[in-house]
């Protein structure tokens, strides 16, 4: 029997074009919208130690960005950023500098289903 080989050689030039394109643009907004659209809520639902204004779960945001990754990670792709720009939403995030303010992590939990190596371990069926 004959010896088949063969050797797998990357389109990079066409990969590169994708990953810029409108279609990869238009799945990474959609993404941001829903890690936003999470947040949000998962900030209302937060329990507050007093009566909320709300003010923190209206500031997350969406902008569009490029993300730098690697040239073996496929370079440069569309990105969606999700932030909040309330002044005091970073020690909510994080934490503060006194040991006993706790970060609450919302926008970090909101955006974990849209993170790969979670998404894979969800469909392996291990981890959460």
């Amino acid at each position: 029997m004959a010896k088949v080989t063969s050797k797998y050689v990357p389109n990079n030039a066409d990969m590169a074009r994708f990953l810029m394109g409108p279609e990869v643009a238009r799945v990474a907004r959609a993404a941001a919208d829903d890690i936003r659209d999470a947040a949000e809520a998962a900030e209302r639902m937060r329990p507050k130690k007093g009566k909320s204004t709300g003010k923190l779960a209206d500031g997350y945001k969406v902008d569009m960005g490029v993300a730098s990754p690697t040239k073996s990670e496929g370079g440069p792709r569309h990105a969606g950023i999700v932030y909040n720009d309330v002044d005091y939403a970073a020690v909510i995030e994080l934490g503060g500098e006194d040991p006993h303010i706790e970060g609450q992590h919302v926008l970090e939990r909101a955006a974990a289903p849209w993170h790969v190596p979670y998404g894979i371990r969800r469909a392996l069926g291990s981890g959460k």
